[in-house]
């Protein structure tokens, strides 16, 4: 029987995605999990002891990996981070580091496979890669160079989306292109954590065990890059020909108390509840009772949508290069800053039962058929064996 594979699955960001893939991935591999939390860093003198006591390996690495020039601040975070990492992992043994997102957990990654000879796998996040604007969809910031030089030292890197595989080829160079990976997201069937206990308890409150009630949840976040504005603004529209509806906005962030005062201030007091920030467990127990669902990042659909698909509801997205929805078959798609056009396709769904029967079906084939997470799994093995073949 062959040794399985020892794989470092370094991330930068905690999310249930990530969380949910690893451990996925543990049960056919031997798996260390590493969240290398960049934001939380904090200068303190157990850190800068543990630079210290990890320097020569630190030294020794960044003259193997050659890096570029890149801010001292900026330098100076990844490798307090790096040193962490190194002092954890770096007398380990492994045959491929995992890293999701290019920085810091590539950059880092890159770092500790040079103290321990090991293979690095970078994959694609997003923010690492892409800046939405107004007026573009693409790569800009000083941040790229780390994206740029992981991009080219990494011996693969996967990209969850097409448009990230394209950007990431035009950054990194025609030489580098054969490195590129296009491995589309992907989750564990969510079905059977579906606890209708977990609801939040004003969403429970209001809907208790009647299915009567329509119910269209906004997720995941009230920060810019969502269109929390164009959800609140269409909620009169949709009111005055569905009243018998009922909209959650789940999550939090900066725009929450503009999102709840122009709530108040429009009279949907009680037609929208706010639940804030709540558990994974919450979010898969609020899909369950929806009816539609709203993923509206002006960046495209993300985790959102597949939960969403997995459960079998249909999800309008904002149209974007980045997009899971096919539009008109498992949901719509609508242009940013159009919340007419965005409540006229809710008006839609909620008034037409069978044209949702219809697109709550195809939303469930699409998750059976692209976004199961054995069928990502299987490919990850593949690459992680093939690297191991060729272990430094």
């Amino acid at each position: 029987m062959a040794e399985r594979a020892r794989i470092l699955y370094l991330t930068s960001v905690g999310h249930p995605r990530v969380r949910l893939q690893a451990r996925y991935l543990a049960t056919m591999l031997e798996l260390d999990y590493a969240l290398l939390d960049f934001g939380k860093i904090v200068i303190t003198q157990d850190l800068l002891s543990c630079l210290i006591r990890n320097l020569p390996r630190i030294i020794l690495a960044l003259l193997r990996v050659m890096i570029p020039p890149i801010p001292l601040r900026m330098f100076i975070y990844n490798v307090l981070a790096a040193s962490s990492i190194i002092e954890k992992y770096g007398r380990k043994r492994y045959d491929v580091i995992f890293a999701q997102w290019l920085y810091p957990a590539g950059f880092v990654g890159l770092l500790l496979s040079k103290v321990i000879g090991a293979r690095v796998v970078s994959e694609i996040g997003g923010y690492d890669i892409q800046i939405v604007t107004n007026t573009s969809y693409g790569i800009s910031h000083l941040r790229h160079i780390i994206s740029k030089y992981v991009l080219r030292k990494s011996d693969k890197v996967i990209a969850k989306y097409r448009i990230h595989a394209k950007i990431a080829a035009e950054l990194a160079g025609v030489r580098y292109q054969h490195k590129i990976l296009y491995l589309p997201p992907a989750i564990p069937d969510l079905t059977n954590l579906v606890d209708v206990s977990a609801l939040p308890r004003q969403v429970w409150k209001r809907l208790g065990n009647t299915a009567e009630t329509k119910v269209v949840l906004y997720s995941p976040s009230l920060k810019p890059i969502y269109g929390i504005s164009e959800f609140l603004k269409a909620v009169p529209i949709v009111l005055s020909e569905v009243p018998d509806c009922l909209f959650v906005v789940a999550g939090n962030g900066e725009l929450m108390d503009m999102a709840t005062r122009f709530a108040r201030g429009s009279g949907l007091t009680g037609r929208v509840i706010f639940t804030g920030r709540i558990s994974h467990n919450s979010m898969i127990s609020l899909y369950s009772k929806s009816t539609v669902v709203c993923d509206l990042c002006y960046a495209g659909q993300g985790t959102t949508t597949l939960e969403a698909f997995c459960l079998g509801k249909p999800v309008i997205g904002i149209a974007s290069p980045k997009s899971l929805v096919n539009s008109k078959v498992n949901g719509f798609l609508v242009a940013r800053g159009d919340f007419r056009r965005l409540a006229d396709d809710l008006c839609m769904l909620l008034k037409d039962e069978k044209l949702r029967a219809v697109m709550s079906d195809n939303a469930r084939q699409a998750f059976e058929k692209k976004f199961r997470i054995e069928r990502r799994a299987q490919r990850l093995l593949e690459v992680f064996s093939c690297c191991k073949k060729h272990r430094m």
